[in-house]
This record gives C-alpha cells, sequence and structure tokens, in this order.
C-alpha cells in the first residue's frame, strides 16, 4: 500500500449531511445521498466525502455516527436535514487508497494510524473518506487525514 504526503482537498458550496447509520447500510446510504440531491435543486460537482465522528457497537451492530459531505453546483439555504458549508478545506493531508467494503474501515483506519505513526506524523483532523465517483461499486476508496506541519 502507498501512501501519499501533503495531499489537499478543497471544495465550494459543500451539502453536510449527519446521521446515524449500521455499518453494513453506509454504501446504501451513500448512494441515496448522491442520487436524491437532485431532490434539493442540486447537482454534485465531487467526490462524496464522509467521516466518522461516533461509533457505537451494540449486540452484534456496528452504528456509525457519519457526516456526509457532498460538493454542489451552488449555494443553498441550510434547514433542519442539510446544512449548507461554504467551503470544505483539508491542507498537508496524508492519504491511502483502499480497497475493501467499508465495513472493514477499522483495518483501513489502522493502516493509515500505523504510517503516521512510524513517520512521527501527528493527525490534527478526523479521517475522510472518498468514494470513487469514476467506479462507485468498486469498494474503492481513499483516505485521507491532515497531519501537524509544526516542528516541536
Amino acid at each position: 500500500m502507498s501512501f501519499l504526503e501533503q495531499q489537499y482537498l478543497d471544495f465550494e458550496n459543500v451539502l453536510s449531511y449527519r446521521t446515524r447509520v449500521d455499518i453494513n447500510r453506509l454504501d446504501a446510504i451513500l448512494k441515496f445521498s448522491e442520487e436524491n440531491i437532485d431532490a434539493l435543486g442540486l447537482r454534485a460537482t465531487g467526490n462524496t466525502l464522509f467521516t466518522v465522528f461516533e461509533k457505537v457497537k451494540d449486540n452484534n451492530k456496528c452504528i456509525l455516527g457519519i457526516e456526509i459531505l457532498i460538493p454542489v453546483d451552488k449555494a443553498f439555504e441550510s434547514n433542519e436535514q442539510y446544512v449548507y458549508k461554504p467551503e470544505f478545506r483539508l491542507v498537508n493531508a496524508v492519504s491511502a487508497r483502499f480497497c475493501c467494503p467499508y465495513s472493514d474501515i477499522d483495518s483501513a483506519n489502522a493502516s493509515l494510524i500505523e504510517y503516521l505513526n512510524a513517520n512521527d506524523l501527528k493527525a490534527i483532523s478526523s479521517i475522510y473518506y472518498m468514494n470513487s465517483k469514476s467506479d462507485p461499486l468498486s469498494n474503492v476508496f481513499d483516505a485521507y487525514v491532515s497531519v501537524s506541519d509544526n516542528l516541536l
């Protein structure tokens, strides 16, 4: 597996949607979100990202609290479900490409954290996952985490 340093993500006009989902249905909610933003009069202009802000394991289930971020073609008014973010920017990030189902996200995270530790890098953001728009059914996604530039 190869890791890339000093990566940069920057999107304007971003739709943010926070929810909870069973890890086995993560693919479905990402696909649903992408396919139904036209109901808001919006069109996706880039790859969908998501981050995990909560993880609950209960009765052999894994429930994730996630934020889905979709770059869209124009500004819109926020409501109870969807929040408008004028810009999303992630700088000085380390990224890696993974080919596995999202249910194996823990092993992808472990690989990324192991790389950071081996290279004395300190994460300063959550891990953001970007699915492949060119082949959305392929189980290929990139993981990004911003790291500190500080030398202390």
